[in-house]
């Protein structure tokens, strides 16, 4: 389920960018209110545009940025895909959704990295003098997910905490017949 959940969000970044694409590309933007506009930025950097115009020099030779992080993005959807696949059915389901949405995204930032030479963005959040960096849904994904899978292990955290001091108190053990003891 979770494999269909990351295809169908993979489907709508790629399906929104294209929107931005042909919507936007031309120039003019569409505002939303809320502080809220679209417009389409050619992002060659990594996640809200982090690590633009990033190029890597091996001797007499440079690696596009570009190109690094696409295959880096590859690297990542490959290693969670595995995981998901191998691992999946013992995941909770809170961390669980929380890998499916940073698959998808990188996933789909891959896509356009590798096919296009750069990402396409389109959200932009800016109120006051508050100006957030240009995003896509892709990115929201990766973020989201982050957080989730922090928020899970937060809460497999204090689970745990509380299963031991559980097991521990006195009175647990004062509640069992003499025999029922460990």
């Amino acid at each position: 389920m979770y494999l269909l959940l990351a295809g169908l969000l993979i489907a709508a970044d790629q399906a929104s960018k294209w929107w931005a694409t042909n919507s936007f590309s031309g120039g003019g933007a569409l505002e939303l209110g809320l502080a809220f506009r679209l417009i389409y930025i050619r992002n060659t950097g990594a996640a809200f545009g982090l690590l633009r115009d990033l190029n890597l020099r091996l001797g007499p030779v440079v690696v596009d940025g570009t190109l690094l992080l696409g295959l880096l993005s590859a690297a990542v959807s490959l290693m969670l895909l595995w995981y998901l696949m191998r691992r999946g059915s013992s995941i909770p389901a809170l961390p669980r959704f929380a890998l499916t949405l940073v698959l998808a995204g990188a996933a789909g930032n891959m896509i356009d990295r590798l096919l296009w030479g750069f990402v396409i963005d389109f959200i932009h959040f800016r109120s006051g003098s508050f100006d957030f960096p240009v995003f896509n849904l892709a990115d929201s994904f990766v973020v989201v997910g982050g957080a989730l899978l922090f928020l899970s292990s937060l809460i497999e955290d204090r689970f745990k905490k509380s299963e031991r001091r559980t097991l521990a108190e006195p009175e647990f053990f004062g509640r069992l017949d003499h025999n029922d003891r460990p």
